[in-house]
């Protein structure tokens, strides 16, 4: 896993978290900020599908945005 901190601009601070992990299927992406939701590579791993959900909610509270961006062999 890998965390970098950016500012493209003197408003904005970028944070990007990057594994090489299994990826997420494009249609589990697009229920990853739904409360409760589990992807499908999630199975047997702990959680209960609140994390993404609760930092969107985070971010957007302070004028933010959170993207995902997945590739299924290659990470997120």
């Amino acid at each position: 896993m890998q965390v970098a901190l950016g500012y493209p601009d003197a408003h904005t601070l970028q944070v990007r978290v990057q594994d090489a992990g299994p990826g997420i299927a494009p249609a589990d992406q697009a229920r990853l900020f739904e409360p409760l939701f589990r992807a499908r590579s999630a199975a047997g791993r702990p959680g209960f599908g609140l994390g993404l959900p609760l930092a969107q909610k985070v971010v957007r509270l302070h004028g933010g945005q959170l993207d995902i961006v997945s590739v299924v062999g290659e990470g997120t």
